[in-house]
């Protein structure tokens, strides 16, 4: 976990990368605009989140997870490292330290939503715009067996 005070300038410009590497590869739904316009949001949620794990190989961070109360705000992967574990790794971290029992994910990235579904998370309820009113629907998931 790295605290807010440990996160310098340089750590939020690796990551705002990862994030934009990342979403490159998974949200193609977004286009270029779309991605210039949210990019000072990831860094500001980097820096804000209450909870930022990293998941570190050769001294660089290769994912990322913000978690706030009981829910995954942001789970990113580097591309070459997508597929191969860490995405369920950090997010049975997330269930098991952190008592994490929900998620938003883009309906339209398919393998997010396939990824949530085969790891036990359930569609509670959607939203037609994200959080700030673009026009990307929004799936609210639950790992909880009753809601």
């Amino acid at each position: 976990m790295v605290p807010k005070n440990k996160r310098t300038k340089q750590l939020l410009q690796q990551l705002t990368l990862l994030w934009h590497q990342s979403v490159l590869t998974s949200h193609d739904f977004l286009t270029p605009t779309d991605i210039v316009a949210i990019k000072p949001e990831v860094t500001q949620g980097l820096s804000q989140i209450e909870t930022l794990i990293l998941a570190i190989k050769d001294h660089k961070p290769q994912a990322f997870m913000g978690i706030a109360e009981n829910k995954i705000e942001m789970l990113f992967i580097a591309p070459s490292f997508q597929g191969k574990g860490l995405g369920k790794a950090l997010l049975n971290l997330a269930e098991t330290n952190y008592q994490v029992q929900f998620v938003d994910v883009n309906e339209q990235n398919k393998s997010a939503v396939a990824f949530y579904h085969k790891m036990g998370f359930q569609i509670m309820n959607r939203s037609p715009l994200d959080d700030a009113s673009r026009p990307f629907p929004i799936l609210h998931l639950t790992n909880k067996t009753s809601f």
